[in-house]
């Protein structure tokens, strides 16, 4: 479904905008097809401490905003942390606005997190603050674009 965009007129109350039943069935439509994007899950390893390191990409005509969960944890000792990024392309597809939420840490951070753009595609980086094998579990849900 693509996204119904609401008439709102020239002016105020100037009776050329959609009707208010009409406005209200395109808000429903609309809040629908962001109900209805899946929840996926994928899992990413990485070694070493250099920076920047690939854990998800998307391609970014098909990404408008996403949400996602990610536990990171390095199973030698236990220690790890989940963090929340809620992220949006900006309309030309050449860069990505997120922000990061930390909910719980289990032990030592273990990475820092970062998104960017590059060859068309969204991508979530991790520089890790150690050295071991980390693992990034990921949930995520992404609304396209329409």
């Amino acid at each position: 479904m693509a996204q119904q965009i609401i008439n709102i007129g020239a002016l105020p109350n100037d009776g050329s905008g959609d009707p208010l039943r009409t406005a209200f069935n395109k808000i429903n439509n609309n809040f629908a097809e962001l109900f209805t994007a899946p929840f996926n899950t994928s899992t990413a390893n990485t070694t070493g401490s250099g920076a920047n390191q690939v854990i998800f990409s998307a391609l970014a005509n098909s990404f408008v905003q996403g949400t996602f969960q990610i536990n990171s944890s390095n199973p030698a000792n236990n220690d790890s942390q989940n963090i929340t990024l809620t992220a949006a392309t900006t309309n030309d597809n050449v860069s990505v606005k997120f922000s990061g939420f930390g909910t719980l840490f289990n032990g030592t951070p273990v990475t820092q997190y970062d998104m960017d753009v590059l060859s068309g595609n969204v991508r979530i980086l991790v520089s890790p603050l150690t050295s071991a094998p980390l693992t990034h579990l990921i949930s995520y849900q992404l609304v396209a674009a329409l």
